[in-house]
């Protein structure tokens, strides 16, 4: 309910005091059109984070897209772990978060223009 709550990462999100919000976090994942991840590698070590995604993009109808947007390195090593587990609808960039929030502070229509452009 409410837009400020940082769910913090946890690897027994179900069965501690956030489990609440890791509901709601569902709940939304299911409904959403886009999906934007900022500056997350996905660990391999966090293996909940990536089934939650996995569950949450399988089960939504109106799905459109999921954009990563995350410094890799030269191997592409935080790409194809994504890629790993979501095999359609995924846009992956190699961009800072700095790159992307200073573009967004010009206006979200040119950062997703300037930054998403292929």
């Amino acid at each position: 309910d409410n837009p400020e709550t940082i769910v913090p990462p946890s690897w027994h999100k179900l069965q501690n005091a956030q489990n609440e919000n890791w509901r709601s976090a569902g709940d939304l994942l299911e409904e959403a059109n886009h999906i934007r991840i900022i500056g997350y590698s996905l660990p391999v070590t966090d293996n909940y984070l990536k089934y939650f995604l996995k569950w949450g993009a399988a089960h939504q109808k109106n799905l459109k897209s999921i954009d990563v947007i995350c410094l890799d390195d030269n191997n592409r090593t935080v790409e194809k772990r994504y890629r790993d587990f979501i095999h359609n609808k995924l846009n992956f960039f190699n961009k800072t978060t700095g790159e992307y929030l200073k573009a967004v502070a010009k206006g979200i229509e040119d950062a997703h223009e300037h930054l998403f452009s292929k």
